[in-house]
């Protein structure tokens, strides 16, 4: 928001249109969020205020087509009508500074703490929607994908063969066993020292692969373009006698010694919502690398055995110069608690006291039923102390999450930790793409939060 109010304030004020400048400053003031309590952010806080517009809500509200429904922000429309062709450059600038989906794109599943979303193919006369489920962020690839609901389509779709007649190259990896037997291998890798339990199936099949059957497989490159949806219809080897054998796929070869696609194996190959394999590979636009920031947010969810509760516990904030700050540095209101009465005339060994008072930043999750269904559900409150109900919380992830619910089953007894980062990257066409994002992980072990009821406190406490 600082950055696009800037960029704004230097192009009105460069071309001569200062009054409208500062009447956007004045009406749209940058939101400064959380501030630590050292005094310093707060001077920093101020001078943002006094010095730039918010720039990502004028950016939602900037309408140049009908000027007069801005009049609750700048009352004169003349202003903007005598800028129209500096805000249009610069409305066309900050579209593509800042890429946010639109509001019922948001693949983001709050109750579920997860990315949910899904994309559509044609194959013929057949409509395939490629799903993507329980994503927790990161790298996103064709492993990512499976294959859901398939629908009859009325216009077909172009399809186009690729035939490829080559001849093959081995498969090669460093420490490879060569294929001759008195031919000695390199020492840099020993397959044999590696420890692994008799339970520990994907490494002694790794293992197995690389010292018995690495020479068994070879690779046959076929370039594709971005987005494709392909399958391999037919490989046909043809030997040093001019004798042609269709090799068939080996989840195919399974399906039909198995009976059923139950028991079948494959590779590059992605499977359906009802855990089948499918022959379809996808190759999506997936990026290969970009710019990451530190954590802007974080968000842990652990289990209180204690207290029997979970909690939602923003650690991290977005301070306004944009870094994180730990929650402990944050001057945070909070409900203030009137002083208990008491009579001096009597000496008194402690306070009772009916609840404790949490940490500013942990944030009660209560079971609540949704549906119909018993506690389901875990609804995020704000504690209210004297009648005086808390503040709501600060993170933008936990304010994603509307009306404040979470399945149960997020929460798990590690805990869930959700971190919330700027990333952008370079496309394929040269144009630079920045983006917020968000990535689950999973915790150390639960909290604990001190809650407890029903207490005696020390007067000296209180």
């Amino acid at each position: 928001a600082m950055e696009l109010g800037r960029r704004l304030d230097e192009l009105l004020r460069a071309q001569g249109h200062k009054e409208l400048a500062e009447q956007l400053i004045e009406a749209l003031p940058a939101a400064i969020g959380p501030v630590p309590s050292n005094g310093i952010s707060n001077d920093f806080g101020h001078w943002v205020n006094q010095s730039f517009v918010d720039g990502l809500t004028l950016r939602h509200r900037l309408d140049l087509n009908n000027p007069a429904s801005m009049q609750d922000i700048i009352a004169d429309k003349n202003l903007l009508i005598a800028a129209l062709e500096i805000l249009k450059d610069w409305q066309k600038w900050a579209l593509n500074f800042i890429t946010e989906p639109a509001e019922e794109h948001d693949a983001w599943t709050a109750e579920r703490l997860e990315y949910s979303f899904h994309a559509h193919a044609k194959v013929g006369k057949t409509a395939l929607r490629l799903d993507v489920e329980n994503y927790s962020g990161g790298h996103l690839d064709w492993s990512s994908f499976c294959i859901g609901e398939q629908q009859r389509s009325a216009s077909p779709a172009t399809e186009r063969k690729i035939i490829r007649t080559v001849i093959p190259s081995q498969v090669s990896f460093l420490g490879m066993p060569n294929r001759r037997f008195w031919e000695f291998e390199e020492s840099r890798v020993d397959f044999t020292a590696i420890e692994s339990s008799p339970s520990d199936l994907t490494q002694l099949a790794m293992i197995g692969f690389a010292v018995a059957y690495s020479n068994d497989w070879y690779v046959i490159p076929v370039n594709l373009p971005v987005g494709a949806l392909v399958r391999v219809e037919s490989v046909v080897v043809q030997d040093t006698f001019g004798i042609e054998i269709n090799v068939p796929s080996a989840a195919r070869a399974d399906a039909l010694s198995h009976g059923s696609q139950a028991e079948t194996w494959a590779m590059f190959n992605l499977s359906t919502n009802q855990g089948d394999v499918s022959d379809w590979f996808f190759l999506p636009a997936s990026l290969t690398r970009s710019l990451e920031s530190e954590p802007r947010e974080r968000v842990a969810f652990l289990r209180d055995e204690m207290a029997n509760l979970a909690w939602a516990v923003e650690t991290h904030l977005e301070g306004p110069d944009g870094i994180a700050i730990h929650s402990n540095d944050l001057d945070i209101p909070r409900a203030t608690q009137s002083p208990l009465p008491i009579d001096n005339s009597i000496a008194y060994d402690g306070v009772f006291n009916v609840m404790t008072r949490i940490p500013e930043h942990w944030r009660p999750l209560l079971p609540v039923g949704v549906n119909g269904q018993v506690a389901n559900m875990l609804q995020l409150f704000s504690p209210t102390y004297n009648g005086v109900a808390d503040t709501q919380p600060k993170s933008a992830l936990l304010n994603a999450i509307q009306p404040y619910q979470i399945f149960k089953e997020e929460v798990s007894l590690e805990g869930t930790v959700i971190q919330r980062h700027w990333q952008t990257t370079r496309w394929f066409n040269g144009e630079t793409i920045t983006w917020s994002s968000r990535r689950r992980s999973v915790g150390r072990a639960g909290g604990a939060s001190g809650l407890r009821f029903d207490s005696v406190e020390p007067l000296e406490d209180v």
